[in-house]
């Protein structure tokens, strides 16, 4: 599909829905998108995929028990 017709069948589907928390959540996103990060992320995020790409580029690979471990709790937090 190429871009116009695909603004176009979005732009009609969204004057077609009555469904405001969808219209608030898409608008919500167009700005944010445009004015900041579409999805922030919390510092423990932004700590976590630095640590991951710091491990791509040594070539570290952690055992699954301290990334179970990492991954509870921060699920915890």
């Amino acid at each position: 599909m190429e871009t116009t017709e695909l603004q176009k069948s979005i732009v009609q589907r969204v004057l077609k829905t009555d469904d405001k928390h969808l219209l608030n959540r898409l608008q919500l996103f167009l700005n944010n998108n445009y004015s900041q990060e579409a999805f922030p992320f919390s510092k423990n995020e932004k700590i976590s995929i630095s640590d991951l790409k710091n491990d791509q580029v040594s070539d570290e690979n952690l055992p699954n028990e301290v990334l179970f471990y990492q991954n509870t709790k921060w699920m915890s937090e």
